[in-house]
């Protein structure tokens, strides 16, 4: 059986599959290692305020629909033990559709009542709703993926850094047959 590989200056197409390959599961993996972060970040959030934070009671809620793929802004008042303040809450889960994109609006249910959030006494702005804290409380980062995502690329990383090698000596050969200056006519002996 013959075997057709295409050649394209000295880099086989064998070569360049294992690239794409190995490029595609790089930025999978990098995808990966940010979420599981962001995820596990969320949940350690979620499971110390749960255990340590203090409860507030938040109204006036407040929902900047953020036109194209930016995050949405979600504000509310705050009744803190030094008074009322507009503080802006970070990732919470509400209910988009029908949200009108550009400018503010009251937030929707169930954030268009008083609700409850909990906060750190010593950061205030380390604060998330009481519903999204129970929710988040079980998130764990699913590592394992990560890994499994890693190997996956090292497999594939391996191939295209061999033939990207190999293609670099044949090159080198090709253009004035020096592979290396330890190998020139001229280089000193090795001791």
């Amino acid at each position: 059986m013959t075997e057709v590989r295409a050649t394209i200056g000295g880099f086989t197409s064998r070569g360049y599959l294992a690239l794409i390959a190995a490029m595609f599961g790089l930025v999978i993996s990098i995808v990966a290692i940010l979420f599981v972060t962001w995820v596990g970040d969320r949940g350690e959030l979620a499971r110390s305020l749960i255990a340590d934070g203090e409860r507030a009671l938040a109204s006036n809620a407040e929902v900047y629909r953020c036109p194209g793929r930016c995050a949405d802004d979600f504000v509310a008042v705050i009744e803190l033990p030094e008074g009322p303040e507009k503080l802006e809450i970070m990732d919470v889960d509400f209910e988009r559709e029908g949200l009108a994109e550009g400018r503010w609006s009251p937030a929707p249910s169930p954030y268009d009542e008083p609700f409850s959030v909990l906060y750190d006494p010593e950061d205030v702005r380390s604060m998330m709703t009481e519903i999204d804290a129970l929710v988040s409380e079980g998130d764990t980062a699913p590592w394992g993926v990560v890994w499994v995502l890693a190997g996956w690329t090292a497999v594939w990383t391996w191939p295209a850094v061999r033939a990207t090698r190999a293609a670099v000596r044949r090159y080198r050969l090709e253009r004035g047959g020096v592979a290396s200056p330890l190998s020139a006519p001229d280089a000193p002996p090795l001791p």
